[in-house]
């Protein structure tokens, strides 16, 4: 027998062995989570080295992949930049993901959030994945992004708005980086229709408040910053 013969299934175990272990260490988080019509998946969160951090969904059973996303953007210059580089040790873009259910949308709800630490704040990105007739698919018309001063809130707008989204985040001005700041708000509302978000307003605050949700009570929105469930993604 060729000695080729002999060490290519050895070869071959060795090569899925190597993209096994490797695939274990990017793992950042997992869990098993349930969608109806779907069944049983499960749910990682990936850091892989030189590329934006990721959340994949595989079937449990057969492993079959149902969906693979980004979260984050790549900057080519690096002012905001995702890609994760593991030796930059705590400044290194992290994920984490949450298991939302939310009364009015699809539910479980998967909320990503990747993280860009800084010197003197944090960069978000979020983003929002959920089962539409049998398939998982990204609900969020683009990456939803805020720094430590904003936040994300999913779930009843008041008011009769609906159901939907809010990303409010601060507007840099003269004053100190955590002194009063004006704010700007997105609002997106849930269309159950196209099973998807859809941005409704846009407006920023004509005066300054200590926090977001201030103005937003203001606004009748009573918005609870999903960021502070991400222990793990404190700045």
């Amino acid at each position: 027998m060729a000695l080729s013969q002999i060490l290519g299934p050895v070869l071959m175990l060795t090569m899925v062995n190597s993209y096994s272990a490797a695939e274990v260490s990017n793992v950042a988080q997992s869990a098993t989570v349930n969608f109806p019509g779907l069944g049983t998946v499960s749910v990682k969160a990936l850091e892989p080295e030189g590329h934006l951090p990721q959340i994949v969904i595989t079937e449990r059973s057969a492993g079959r992949q149902l969906l693979l996303t980004d979260v984050g953007t790549s900057d080519p210059e690096g002012r905001d930049s995702y890609v994760i580089h593991h030796d930059w040790c705590a400044g290194c873009p992290r994920v984490r993901f949450r298991v939302q259910n939310v009364t009015g949308m699809p539910s479980p709800l998967i909320l990503a959030v990747a993280i860009r630490p800084g010197g003197s704040d944090c960069r978000y990105a979020a983003t929002i994945i959920g089962a539409v007739n049998g398939q998982l698919k990204v609900l969020t018309p683009d990456q939803l992004w805020s720094n430590a001063e904003g936040g994300f809130y999913i779930g009843d707008l008041g008011r009769r708005r609906g159901y939907g989204l809010v990303r409010w985040n601060f507007v840099w001005g003269d004053e100190a980086h955590y002194q009063p700041h004006r704010y700007e708000v997105s609002i997106f509302r849930f269309d159950a229709a196209e099973s998807r978000f859809k941005l409704v307003q846009t407006t920023t605050s004509h005066r300054k408040y200590r926090t977001g949700e201030v103005w937003l009570a203001e606004m009748g929105l009573n918005c609870r910053n999903v960021l502070r469930d991400f222990h793990d993604l404190g700045c």
